[in-house]
């Protein structure tokens, strides 16, 4: 039986849903979680880094850090 990725990712999240219990974001968060979720999608189904997009994830990795998000320990996660 195949699965697609987005029944993965379902299966994943319910799977940390049910071991860590569901966060509690503030709607706002939850915003930004559903938003990131749905980039990674297309990202996925984009299937290949795109050059002509650097721009865009700089501007996005930019608008991260503003927001005190830091890059560096971000990308060592990784």
């Amino acid at each position: 039986m195949k699965i697609n990725k987005s029944t993965l990712k379902q299966l994943i999240r319910e799977a940390i849903e049910e071991s860590y219990g569901e966060p509690d974001y503030t709607p706002e968060q939850r915003k930004v979680a559903d938003a990131m979720s749905n980039l990674i999608d297309l990202i996925y189904d984009m299937e290949n880094s795109d050059p002509e997009m650097t721009d865009l994830y700089i501007a996005m990795l930019r608008g991260l850090r503003n927001a005190g998000v830091n890059i560096k320990a971000l990308a060592m996660m990784v």
